[in-house]
């Protein structure tokens, strides 16, 4: 086997690529970039908290400055259809709504302040349309070992699994699914994405991930499979019944800022309110109303601003070691899967130390205060919540 290919469909509006359109919008540095997010992912939970032993793993799989890539990836074949204003997919109101607040922060949608309205960010180029194909092929020098050949193609799947390519990949942009392989290990097959289709695929990596390292059996006494289910990660998925990734943003995206405005009282139509409950508290707490601070949102990403409608208002969270400003990723994955017909919802969790160690969570306004945050707990209840939710609104 030296090669693999991967034909691959795109599910939801991606934005990646030079600033150019080099690669016609395809970056496949990129692309390995998220592949090896995603070994580590499971390669960690294979070697523990031995950061030698991952890394040592990792540069046999991917390569490093000191060591070539045992693997070349070729992108052709492509089908790609591109989005702009013009798009009827983005014929719609220019008011917020759950697709504007997926896509917000200058990728998809810009807000103009002149005309108080959201906007296409025309400034992007090379927005791949839904339902664009590519073939993805990977090409293995003839020496390379069985076992490194499948955790790449592993790490691939699990990449189009869990998450996105581009921007605004944790909130369920650039999805994409493999739609027919030229391979399949024992009797997985790519193209699946059931659930328990993803848990073969991380059995499958983990098997490998054994039999390429030192480590044998168990770490601390827990066999390596067990180590991954035992609260690393939270992954549900949701028939959500829709057809349309459109609809699908609307939905969901409502329902994410409902929640994200009060994790208290979570509702859907919260998402019309102008300002979350963290906000009402940060001005309660400069005021001098309350005298202990303790959020809710930053546990989904760092670092976040507040501000009123007229900017009078403005203020931050940031995580702080000593002089450096650290930022924090969302924990928190969202794809979408064509199965059946239906999109899909894959909502994953990925836990990690909330900060480290040195550093503090940090309210600037005039000045810096030491506050507390609310831990995964939010995120868990949110997944819980919204699969309940959308799965109600199905019957």
């Amino acid at each position: 086997m030296q090669s693999i290919t991967f034909i691959v469909k795109v599910i939801t509006p991606t934005l990646m690529g030079g600033g150019f359109g080099q690669n016609d919008g395809i970056r496949p540095s990129e692309i390995k970039g998220m592949m090896r997010y995603w070994f580590r992912a499971v390669a960690g939970s294979g070697v523990g908290e031995d950061i030698k032993a991952l890394k040592s793993l990792e540069e046999k799989v991917f390569g490093s400055q000191e060591r070539k890539s045992p693997f070349r990836m070729v992108i052709n074949n492509r089908e790609l259809k591109y989005l702009n204003d013009k798009s009827p997919e983005f014929q719609f109101s220019n008011k917020m709504n759950g697709l504007i607040y997926l896509g917000i922060g200058n990728v998809l949608f810009k807000y103009d302040r002149k005309t108080r309205s959201f906007k296409f960010n025309d400034e992007k180029i090379n927005i791949i349309a839904p339902d664009s194909t590519l073939n993805v092929k990977f090409l293995f020098s003839p020496s390379l070992k069985p076992e490194i050949k499948r955790l790449i193609a592993l790490s691939f799947y699990l990449a189009t699994a869990f998450g996105g390519f581009g921007l605004r990949a944790r909130r369920g942009f650039g999805s994409w699914q493999i739609v027919k392989s030229s391979v399949k290990i024992q009797d997985f097959e790519f193209e699946e994405y059931k659930k328990n289709d993803i848990n073969k695929a991380i059995e499958l990596a983990i098997e490998s991930i054994k039999n390429l390292t030192e480590k044998r059996g168990s770490i601390n006494g827990l066999p390596l499979i067990a180590i991954l289910k035992k609260g690393y990660y939270k992954f549900s998925q949701i028939n959500t019944s829709k057809r349309n990734w459109k609809d699908l943003f609307y939905t969901f995206g409502a329902y994410y800022r409902g929640y994200r405005v009060n994790p208290d009282t979570p509702q859907k139509s919260n998402f019309n309110k102008k300002h979350t409950k963290d906000y009402d508290d940060i001005l309660a707490f400069v005021s001098g109303n309350i005298k202990n601070l303790k959020l809710r949102n930053p546990v989904f990403g760092l670092n976040i601003q507040y501000s009123s409608s007229d900017r009078k208002f403005k203020a931050s969270v940031i995580l702080k070691e000593e002089k450096e400003i650290l930022r924090r990723s969302s924990p928190m994955f969202v794809s979408v899967k064509e199965i059946n017909g239906n999109l899909f919802l894959n909502l994953s969790v990925f836990y990690s130390k909330f900060k480290p160690n040195n550093s503090k969570l940090i309210l600037k306004y005039k000045g810096e205060k030491e506050i507390g945050a609310y831990g995964y707990k939010i995120i868990d209840n949110f997944v819980d919540w919204v699969s309940e939710e959308i799965q109600r609104g199905t019957k």
